[in-house]
C-alpha cells in the first residue's frame, strides 16, 4: 500500500481532572494515494479535531500524524507553514475565498505564495472539470454558494497537494448543490489522481466516497469500503443522516 497520511495513537484531551474532555482518545488511521475517504460522526465526536490534527491546524496531546512519510511534529514556524501549502489542500464550509480577489486570482493565490509560475494546462483541466469556465472575472460576492465551492476547491487543487481535505464542504449549500460538489470531490479524486478526506455529518454524501470511517467519542467505531457497506447506512433505498 502507498500510505499518504498515518496517524498512530493519536490524542488530543481539553482540561484536566473530572471536566478534562477527550476530543479523540486513540485514533489510528491509514489514508491510501488516490482514494477518497469520507470521515463522519454526529456533532462532538471527534471529526473536525481528527481535521484539524492531521491539517496540522492543531497539535495532539499524544501520539504522531505523518503525511508523505514526514511527522508534522518535526515541523514548526515557516517549515510547517510551507510544508502545508505545498502538502495539504483546505476546503472549508465557509469557502475562504479571498473577497477583493477575482475567481482565477483565488485559485492561483496559493502558489503566489511559492512564487511558483501555475502549469497553465493542468489548471485550464482543473477549471473545466470544475465548471468554473466562465466565472473566472467574477467576484466572490457574485458566485452562487455552489460556485464559491468549486472554486475553493479549484484553488485547494491548484498545487497538487498529497492530500486535500475538505471539512463539511456541503454544510452550507442546498442539497442538491451539496450532492454537486460532494461529487465533483470524487471525480477529482479519479480525474486527478487526488487524494481527499472529507469529513461530514451527511451519509448520503459520505457514500460518494471510497470508504466511509465513523467515530463516536474520539474513537473510530467504523471503518468500511463503500463497495461493502449494507445496513445500516442504507435502507430500503434511503439516506441516513448522523445528527
Amino acid at each position: 500500500m502507498d500510505i499518504v497520511l498515518r496517524t498512530t495513537g493519536l490524542k488530543k484531551y481539553y482540561g484536566a481532572g473530572e471536566t478534562q474532555v477527550k476530543a479523540l482518545n486513540g485514533v489510528d488511521l491509514e489514508i491510501e494515494r488516490e482514494t477518497f475517504t469520507a470521515i463522519t460522526g454526529a456533532s462532538g465526536s471527534g471529526k473536525t479535531t481528527l481535521f484539524n490534527l492531521i491539517g496540522g491546524l492543531d497539535t495532539p496531546t499524544e501520539g504522531s500524524i505523518e503525511i508523505n512519510g514526514i511527522r508534522l511534529s518535526e515541523l514548526a514556524g515557516d517549515p510547517a507553514a510551507v510544508f502545508r501549502r505545498r502538502q495539504i489542500g483546505f476546503v472549508f464550509q465557509n469557502y475562504n475565498l479571498i473577497p477583493i480577489l477575482n475567481v482565477w486570482e483565488n485559485i492561483l493565490f496559493p502558489l503566489s505564495l511559492d512564487n511558483r509560475c501555475p502549469d497553465r494546462a493542468y489548471i485550464s483541466h482543473l477549471v473545466c472539470l470544475l465548471g468554473l469556465e466562465g466565472k473566472l472575472n467574477h467576484l466572490p460576492a457574485s458566485l452562487s454558494g455552489g460556485e464559491r465551492q468549486r472554486a475553493a476547491i479549484a484553488r485547494a487543487l491548484a498545487a497538487r497537494p498529497s492530500i486535500l481535505l475538505a471539512d463539511e464542504p456541503t454544510g452550507n449549500l442546498d442539497s442538491k448543490s451539496g450532492i454537486s460538489v460532494a461529487s465533483l470531490l470524487r471525480q477529482a479524486s479519479r480525474e486527478l489522481h487526488q487524494t481527499i478526506v472529507m469529513i461530514t455529518h451527511n451519509l448520503e454524501l459520505a457514500h460518494m466516497a471510497d470508504r466511509i470511517v465513523q467515530i463516536e467519542d474520539g474513537r473510530i467505531t467504523q471503518d468500511e469500503d463503500t463497495a461493502v457497506l449494507s445496513a445500516p447506512f442504507k435502507k430500503g433505498g434511503h439516506s441516513h443522516e448522523i445528527q
